[in-house]
């Protein structure tokens, strides 16, 4: 293959489809999340990770891995929610430092969690229908490829 014209219209569709359905699907639930619970998709996502995560926390480290952010992305996310009383910074020792879920975020987290969810049944699963086990193996594949 030598150029994107290469490609035909299925494999481009696919692609572009991708990309589009991922950012609109994202905006539209984080739409929700803030009209409802005030909050950011972003927002819920590190909230949702601390909440599964181990109960000392993770390290900043482990929470931008976790959740595909560069450290400083992650530093800027965790100053906001720590700055809404939702997750507090506990220093390990002079180097380290894990962010750690607060009472009131956990509280918000299961007050976005319907929001949420709902959004992903309505704007994802539904339109989906029976097709999840197919969708759910070709991402396997990907992910498999990408690694």
């Amino acid at each position: 293959m030598s150029g994107w014209g290469d490609l035909d219209a299925d494999r481009q569709q696919a692609w572009y489809g991708f990309l589009r359905t991922h950012a609109d699907v994202v905006r539209a639930l984080d739409r929700e999340l803030q009209a409802a619970c005030g909050i950011s998709f972003g927002d819920y996502d590190v909230l949702v990770t601390l909440a599964n995560g181990p109960a000392e926390g993770l390290r900043m480290g482990q929470l931008a891995e976790a959740i595909v952010l560069s450290p400083s992305g992650v530093t800027r996310v965790v100053t906001r929610l720590e700055r809404a009383g939702l997750v507090e910074r506990r220093a390990e020792n002079q180097r380290i430092v894990r962010a750690v879920l607060t009472a009131q975020g956990r509280a918000r987290l299961e007050a976005a969690a319907p929001v949420h969810l709902g959004g992903i049944q309505r704007r994802f699963l539904a339109p989906l229908g029976d097709g999840a086990p197919d969708l759910a193996a070709a991402w396997r594949r990907i992910g498999d490829a990408a690694d």
